[in-house]
């Protein structure tokens, strides 16, 4: 009896170990910022420890560290709090997914490189049909890229 039930153990915990996922799927939502509409976007950008309260918001976001006062390149609470929440006007709301593949040396860990990462190009205030006023940004090659989100 004890060895069946072993066996059966190890039958179930290879089953559970054969049938890992190999890719991982996350879906979540991108806000098209844009400087003409959030002067946070496209000013002064540089690394900012501190520019958040040490506890997230009610709603699990982050919270703006100086109310009113502007914080390096965060200008106040109304603006920072376009980051993660949807505001009319301001920011459009965009989903999207990203596929993460399972490491071939840690089934623990799944991966997602992308070193040409603009996932909503030609999209939100990117989209020239609807949004003709906002500027083009270019990279380094000058290509035009959504780099606001």
């Amino acid at each position: 009896m004890k060895l069946l039930l072993l066996l059966i153990l190890i039958f179930t915990i290879n089953f559970i170990f054969v049938k890992s996922q190999q890719t991982l799927t996350l879906n979540g939502v991108i806000r098209d910022q844009t400087p003409s509409r959030n002067p946070d976007f496209q000013f002064n950008v540089v690394s900012q420890k501190g520019a958040v309260k040490t506890d997230l918001g009610a709603d699990g976001t982050p919270v703006y560290c100086c109310g009113d006062s502007a914080y390096n390149s965060i200008h106040n609470s109304t603006t920072f709090y376009s980051w993660f929440h949807d505001v009319s006007g301001i920011n459009i709301p965009i989903q999207k997914s990203i596929i993460l593949t399972q490491s071939p040396n840690d089934p623990n860990i799944y991966i997602y490189q992308n070193y040409t990462y603009f996932p909503i190009d030609g999209e939100g205030f990117d989209n020239k049909a609807k949004f003709l006023n906002e500027q083009v940004y270019l990279d380094g090659k000058g290509v035009a890229h959504n780099f606001h989100f």
